[in-house]
This record gives structure tokens, sequence and C-alpha cells, in this order.
């Protein structure tokens, strides 16, 4: 099956032009088999980034790129610069002539799929107080041949993956790549964990008396 997911996310974002956070990050997912190449799997929000990204940031005292955030008044922050402590959350883009309004059209079809069909309300109103979702699944061979498909998307991601690149460029990518590599390197090799890691589990497994199996 194809399989498709969307969540409305809590409301910090504001529409093109706008000065009030009304929509939720709403991000949307999609996924697609293959046979030999890796599967298309894609997650993103409709913001400019993830909201943690910025609270991240204040937090460690280092600049945002220009165009994750606006002021309070609306007005986009297109300038490398700290992360402010009030802000609201642009549409991927920016600004609409960097294609803000087509993310921002995607964020209100989550909110509406979501939040309106549900019963709860968009994501300022949350009606029930809850986050909505909406999920949809595709039979494949309702629509064609199974085999049919899966040699098409392998021939499909195949050529992405082998496009020639820009200059400068090492290779091209698709969405869940680099995850499918790092989830085979990580079946042959192991999972790494870096050193300060494991030293807090071993520490809160010993204070709990609980049993483990993760190594030194």
């Amino acid at each position: 099956m194809i399989g498709v997911a969307m969540t409305q996310g809590g409301a910090y974002m504001t529409p093109t032009y706008g000065a009030k956070a009304i929509l939720g990050v709403n991000p949307i997912g999609f996924a697609a088999p293959t046979r030999e190449e890796a599967p298309f799997i894609f997650d993103a929000s409709t913001s400019s980034v993830a909201v943690n990204k910025i609270v991240l940031a204040r937090r460690l005292g280092v600049n945002i790129p220009g165009g994750w955030v606006a002021k309070t008044d609306g007005t986009p922050v297109m300038e490398e610069a700290p992360a402010p402590k009030e802000f609201l959350m642009l549409p991927a883009g920016g600004t609409r002539e960097i294609g803000a309004h087509k993310t921002y059209g995607l964020a209100v079809m989550a909110e509406i799929l979501c939040g309106i069909l549900s019963g709860g309300g968009p994501a300022f109103v949350r009606r029930q107080g809850l986050n909505s979702h909406h999920f949809i699944a595709y039979q494949i061979d309702a629509f064609t041949d199974l085999e049919v498909f899966k040699t098409d998307m392998d021939h499909f991601m195949k050529s992405l993956r082998e496009c020639p690149t820009a200059p400068g460029e090492q290779r091209v990518l698709y969405a869940a790549l680099p995850e499918y590599e790092t989830y085979q390197d990580h079946s042959v090799n192991g999972i790494p964990y870096h050193p300060e890691v494991i030293e807090w589990y071993h520490r809160k497994t010993a204070e709990l008396g609980v049993e483990h199996f993760l190594g030194n």
C-alpha cells in the first residue's frame, strides 16, 4: 500500500502576509514501497523548520538562518540573527516571493483534513483540546499491477539516485535514502551511541536496579 498521514500541529505558524499564529506546523507524511531500491518515505512540516529547532537555537545561543521566523508583527526575518524569544513560525519558503504561499496552502489543506473534517476545528480553536490526524491508505493493486508498480518505482528511485549532480555536489538523494543506508549499516555493524549516552544509561539502570544488555 501507499500511506499518507497528516497531523495538526500546535498553532505556531502565521499565514503568508499574516501577523497571528493561526496555523499548525502540520507535518505531512507519504510512503511508497519499492522492490530493490530504498522505499520513498517523505515526512516534513509545512513550516520552515520544526519549532523545537528555534527553541534549541535560543537555548544554545546560536543564530538561525533567515526565513525561519517572523517578528510578532508578521515581518519575516530574512537575515541570519539570534533566535528571538517571541516569534511566529513562517511557512516553508519564508516569503511569497520564495514560495511560502505554496506550503501555506498545504498547511491549510492539512487543517481541513485533520481538524475540521474530524470536528475538532482548526489549530487555533482545538474544540476537543487534542491534536487531530488524517490517514489514507491506497491499495496499489486496486489501481495497477503491484509488480509493475514496484518495477516503475525502482526505475524512478534509481533515476533520482543516479541523476547527474550540480557543480560541487557529490550525489542526488531522495527522501528516506540516507536513513535506509544508515539502517543497512546499523543492521550489520550495530548502532553507535555517544559515550555520554551510554554512561547515562548505565547510571540510570543502576539507580533503578534494571538489568540491561547495552555494552560499554
